[in-house]
């Protein structure tokens, strides 16, 4: 089936359709692996386990080798018809990732779970997660149309218009990336990562290395009906992640030559490319719920837009992960759980928006590309979480 709609988006030209396919993909391997940005943190302060932290750290590894691959082999030129080289790093905004990105930590706390967190635990049943979904949407909604549009750009007409993102500009260039203001080639920036983190895992695990591939084989049964490791999970979204930056960055283009051949100027082009196609980016979770909601329910225009439908598809793949496996069951919290997910959510799309990104957007995919902005947001989120643990759950 997935193959099939890969098929439709490219023979009809709707690239779009394939961000279904990788959030249906991505949406099975976090819900399989129960894989969680939020718990990685989190199980440090809580229960003093680096397990899922470890997993996290193989994935972003994987991915950010997947990424220069792709880059230097031209695969990505390729699928953008010569127009991106790379990922596009998201703008480094200091004060705006800094306090988007510790809100948003907070809100992951509160809601039980990050944006694609959530989101997959929708898919499974959780009537809790639900509302921390839609909740998440309208603090989205209040951070870039609403109360607080002013301070993050929303608005651009008033007095205050941008204030938190305008510290150092929003310029998108190699210099927002550890390679660029080093002047480094990446691959040498990787290879140091690479060895920093193999003397850290030695001095801290051994030489002992967790098993990826099981010992009784792969078997069709095993991948759909038994839960994976976390270290499986990893690999495999980091594999998702790389595949989701290519058809992302498709989409856009795309999206960019329909707007071209219909007589749009190349800004225009370009503006309209971002709207409806998306960006030379990976995956992110908080703007394709907010991208869902702008397409699906206000506007009923871009309904191919990518990462909107990633999201939808995300729903999905969890959902049928956990048929398959019997763990779909309608699960109702106590009331007072209800009111906290909720402010979770919602604090999460406030943040999301303030901060240009959720864990997703900017440690998922952001911080593989060594982008200043994504590892500036990570210790913000980071903090957020780590403090409102403490606060929540271990304070006497």
């Amino acid at each position: 089936l997935l193959i099939g709609i890969t098929g439709i988006a490219i023979s009809s030209n709707n690239i779009g359709l394939t961000g279904l396919v990788v959030g249906v993909l991505i949406g099975f391997a976090f819900q399989k692996g129960r894989f969680c940005i939020y718990m990685a943190h989190r199980d440090i302060l809580l229960m003093n386990s680096y397990g899922m932290m470890k997993a996290l750290i193989l994935c972003l590894i994987l991915i950010m080798i997947g990424y220069q691959l792709v880059a230097d082999l031209g695969i990505l030129s390729a699928v953008t018809g010569g127009q991106s080289k790379a990922i596009s790093p998201k703008p480094f905004m200091w004060l705006a990732q800094l306090l988007g990105g510790f809100v948003f930590g907070v809100g992951t706390v509160l809601a039980g779970g990050c944006a694609a967190g959530t989101t997959y635990r929708a898919g499974e049943g959780y009537i809790g997660n639900m509302i921390a979904v839609i909740t998440l949407m309208m603090g989205a909604g209040v951070g870039l149309i609403g109360a607080l549009a002013p301070l993050t750009g929303g608005k651009p007409n008033t007095p205050t218009a941008g204030w938190l993102k305008t510290p150092l500009g929003g310029i998108e260039t190699k210099g927002y990336t550890v390679p660029g203001v080093l002047g480094m080639n990446p691959w040498y920036v990787i290879i140091g990562v690479i060895i920093l983190v193999a003397i850290i895992w030695i001095w801290k695990s051994g030489f002992k290395l967790q098993g990826i591939i099981p010992k009784g084989g792969i078997s069709l049964e095993k991948i759909v009906k038994r839960k994976w490791t976390k270290w499986k999970a990893g690999v495999a979204i980091a594999i998702i992640v790389v595949f989701g930056l290519l058809a992302h960055s498709a989409a856009f283009h795309s999206e960019y030559v329909k707007a071209i051949n219909d007589g749009e100027s190349e800004g225009d082009a370009s503006k309209i490319a971002k709207d409806v196609g998306g960006r030379n980016y990976s995956i992110c979770a908080a703007c394709g719920l907010l991208r869902f909601m702008k397409h699906w329910v206000f506007t009923g225009k871009g309904l191919f837009e990518w990462s909107g439908l990633m999201m939808m598809g995300l729903i999905i793949g969890a959902f049928i992960s956990a048929q398959f496996a019997g763990e779909f069951a309608l699960r109702v919290p106590e009331g007072k759980i209800i009111l906290q997910v909720a402010l979770g959510g919602f604090l999460m799309g406030i943040g999301a928006v303030t901060g240009l990104g959720c864990t997703v957007g900017h440690i998922l995919s952001g911080t593989p590309a060594l982008a200043l902005s994504s590892l500036l947001a990570w210790v913000s989120i980071a903090a957020g979480i780590w403090i409102t643990t403490y606060m929540l759950f271990m304070r006497d």
